[in-house]
Protein backbone atom coordinates (compact mmCIF):
# COMPACT_ATOMS: atom_id res chain seq x y z
CA UNK A 1 0.00 0.00 0.00
CA UNK A 2 1.13 3.58 -0.70
CA UNK A 3 0.18 6.70 1.25
CA UNK A 4 0.34 10.20 -0.25
CA UNK A 5 1.13 13.01 2.16
CA UNK A 6 0.41 16.64 1.32
CA UNK A 7 3.62 18.56 2.12
CA UNK A 8 2.60 22.15 1.33
CA UNK A 9 0.14 24.46 -0.34
CA UNK A 10 0.54 25.05 -4.08
CA UNK A 11 3.11 27.80 -4.55
CA UNK A 12 1.91 28.95 -7.98
CA UNK A 13 -1.20 30.49 -6.40
CA UNK A 14 0.91 32.62 -4.10
CA UNK A 15 3.56 33.83 -6.53
CA UNK A 16 7.05 32.94 -7.72
CA UNK A 17 10.27 32.57 -5.77
CA UNK A 18 13.46 34.38 -6.73
CA UNK A 19 14.76 30.99 -7.89
CA UNK A 20 11.78 30.47 -10.20
CA UNK A 21 12.22 33.92 -11.72
CA UNK A 22 15.99 33.55 -12.12
CA UNK A 23 15.50 30.32 -14.09
CA UNK A 24 12.77 31.87 -16.25
CA UNK A 25 14.78 34.98 -17.14
CA UNK A 26 18.28 33.46 -17.10
CA UNK A 27 19.60 35.84 -14.44
CA UNK A 28 20.94 35.31 -10.92
CA UNK A 29 18.80 35.23 -7.79
CA UNK A 30 20.67 38.28 -6.53
CA UNK A 31 19.68 40.23 -9.63
CA UNK A 32 16.06 39.17 -9.15
CA UNK A 33 16.23 40.35 -5.53
CA UNK A 34 17.68 43.72 -6.61
CA UNK A 35 14.99 44.11 -9.28
CA UNK A 36 12.37 43.39 -6.60
CA UNK A 37 13.95 45.87 -4.16
CA UNK A 38 14.07 48.55 -6.90
CA UNK A 39 10.43 47.77 -7.78
CA UNK A 40 11.29 46.62 -11.29
CA UNK A 41 9.57 43.36 -10.32
CA UNK A 42 6.45 43.56 -8.18
CA UNK A 43 5.19 41.29 -5.45
CA UNK A 44 5.40 41.17 -1.68
CA UNK A 45 7.55 39.91 1.17
CA UNK A 46 6.28 37.06 3.31
CA UNK A 47 5.89 38.59 6.79
CA UNK A 48 7.07 35.52 8.68
CA UNK A 49 10.11 34.68 6.55
CA UNK A 50 10.99 37.88 4.70
CA UNK A 51 11.12 35.90 1.44
CA UNK A 52 10.33 37.81 -1.71
CA UNK A 53 7.30 36.55 -3.64
CA UNK A 54 7.11 37.84 -7.20
CA UNK A 55 4.00 38.19 -9.34
CA UNK A 56 4.02 36.33 -12.64
CA UNK A 57 2.61 39.32 -14.52
CA UNK A 58 5.58 41.50 -13.56
CA UNK A 59 8.00 38.79 -14.77
CA UNK A 60 6.19 38.56 -18.10
CA UNK A 61 6.25 42.38 -18.45
CA UNK A 62 9.99 42.55 -17.69
CA UNK A 63 10.75 39.74 -20.14
CA UNK A 64 8.77 41.47 -22.87
CA UNK A 65 10.47 44.82 -22.15
CA UNK A 66 13.92 43.16 -22.19
CA UNK A 67 13.31 41.10 -25.33
CA UNK A 68 13.45 37.77 -23.48
CA UNK A 69 11.17 35.17 -25.04
CA UNK A 70 9.00 33.24 -22.62
CA UNK A 71 6.45 30.54 -23.37
CA UNK A 72 2.78 31.58 -23.34
CA UNK A 73 1.38 32.44 -19.90
CA UNK A 74 -0.82 29.32 -19.85
CA UNK A 75 2.19 27.08 -20.41
CA UNK A 76 4.14 28.82 -17.62
CA UNK A 77 1.24 28.33 -15.21
CA UNK A 78 0.86 24.66 -16.23
CA UNK A 79 4.60 24.08 -15.73
CA UNK A 80 4.47 25.71 -12.29
CA UNK A 81 1.45 23.59 -11.34
CA UNK A 82 3.25 20.41 -12.42
CA UNK A 83 6.40 21.39 -10.53
CA UNK A 84 4.42 22.27 -7.42
CA UNK A 85 2.50 19.00 -7.50
CA UNK A 86 5.79 17.07 -7.73
CA UNK A 87 7.12 18.92 -4.68
CA UNK A 88 3.80 18.86 -2.88
CA UNK A 89 3.24 15.14 -2.48
CA UNK A 90 5.42 12.56 -0.80
CA UNK A 91 4.86 8.91 -1.65
CA UNK A 92 5.38 6.78 1.44
CA UNK A 93 5.31 2.99 1.03
CA UNK A 94 3.49 1.34 3.92
CA UNK A 95 3.75 -2.36 4.64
Amino acid sequence: MVVLINLMKPRFKRGLTTGDVSKMLGISRGTVARFFDKRILTGWEEPATGWRVIELESVIALAKKSGIELPPREQIVDDLKAKTLKQRWAVIPVE
